[in-house]
């Protein structure tokens, strides 16, 4: 599915809006400057959007609660159902 250039922006300005997510932003970009010595966290960064670090399977995108609604709007908008009638 190609998501939008609009819709990275807006996770990315979202994140800028909620205090702890800046936060953590802040905290994962400080981190990335110490290469090698970077510490180990839970979260990475990624063209400055975020994503949780699952031991067991790839790293996925954090997506705000308050997104929630219209990424699942976005996503079911996109599929294409006639391919499984």
């Amino acid at each position: 599915m190609k998501v939008s250039d609009q819709l990275w922006q807006n996770i990315k300005c979202k994140y800028a809006e909620e205090l702890k997510w800046k936060h953590i932003l802040q905290i994962l970009k400080r981190n990335n400057v110490l290469r090698p010595d970077t510490a180990r966290l839970l979260y990475e960064i990624r063209d400055d959007l975020i994503f949780y670090k699952d031991l067991k399977k790839e790293p996925y995108l954090y997506i705000l609660k308050s997104l929630y609604n219209r990424m699942f709007k976005i996503v079911y908008d996109d599929i294409d159902y006639s391919e499984y009638a």
